[in-house]
């Protein structure tokens, strides 16, 4: 369960500071190159930083769950 209580931005698929935008200041999506020289693209990584990933592999294909209040109907 996550904190009610604002914190600092983690890449995670998560609102962390609550300003209403999800992962910001990670650059997620754009291009990069990674490691091994191949293109890629920004993902989250499983250090709640940024990583690139190489373009058409599971990680730049999964999308991120974002919970949301329900309004009332």
């Amino acid at each position: 369960m996550r904190a009610e209580t604002p914190s600092a931005e983690v890449c995670n698929g998560f609102d962390d500071d609550r300003d209403g935008m999800v992962d910001e200041g990670f650059g997620l999506g754009e291009a990069c190159t990674g490691a091994n020289g191949c293109a890629g693209v920004t993902v989250c990584g499983s250090d709640g930083g940024s990583t690139c990933a190489r373009r058409g592999t599971a990680q730049t294909h999964r999308r991120r769950a974002v919970s949301r209040p329900r309004l009332p109907r």
